[in-house]
């Protein structure tokens, strides 16, 4: 699922689908559904069908894995101070990454 603001960035990065560079880093205020347009564009790169727009058909097997969360090829990073709570260490409290 993508929002609406994000159709424009999401259809000009999926045009240049054949010339992505080998990294995107994505920023923005918090909120404004950087994740889910992240997913939306690995869905589209991992997608064995893709629709003529680029975006992911949501049919294939792959797009099947994505939805269940256990692609063999996607894995999601993200710094232990937003994935895991933050637990005291001896002598202090934890320091976030």
């Amino acid at each position: 699922m993508t929002y609406p603001w994000h159709s424009r960035a999401l259809e000009a990065l999926l045009m240049r689908m054949d010339r992505l560079p080998h990294a995107l880093l994505l920023r923005g205020r918090e909120g404004i559904g950087k994740l889910a347009f992240a997913e939306a564009v690995a869905r589209a790169l991992l997608c064995e069908s893709p629709q003529a727009g680029g975006r992911a058909c949501g049919q294939c097997a792959a797009c099947a894995w994505m939805e269940q969360g256990s692609h063999p090829d996607f894995r999601r990073l993200a710094p232990e101070s937003v994935s895991a709570p933050a637990e005291a260490e001896e002598g202090g409290e934890k320091k976030p990454s």
